[in-house]
């Protein structure tokens, strides 16, 4: 998920584009957006769109634009280390993503 809630000020946005999530009725956006829920209106390069995608998908997005990008695990960890925030009963917390990691995924899951 790409919905990030400041601690401090309870802003709502998105990690990848900085754009305000909100629920429908109070965007000022397009009359629409009353019928939708949680959102925001993400620009066209935001990562939103990509969050989905199979990283098969992504690494030929990224063959096919002659980006360089790494396949091999470089610490031989078997555990994904990106950090995270989960929801517990107390609220979110930071944490360590802790998913298997992949062959050819340069040590991600």
């Amino acid at each position: 998920c790409m919905h990030f809630t400041c601690h401090q000020c309870k802003y709502e946005f998105c990690c990848g584009c900085g754009k305000a999530f909100m629920m429908g009725a109070k965007c000022s956006t397009s009359p629409f957006c009353a019928k939708l829920g949680l959102h925001a209106h993400h620009p066209r390069n935001c990562l939103f769109y990509l969050r989905d995608k199979e990283p098969v998908q992504l690494q030929e997005l990224l063959k096919e634009n002659n980006v360089e990008f790494d396949v091999e695990n470089p610490s031989g960890e078997r555990r994904c280390k990106v950090q995270l925030q989960k929801e517990t009963p107390t609220g979110v917390i930071d944490a360590i993503c802790n998913s298997e990691v992949l062959e050819n995924q340069a040590g991600l899951c």
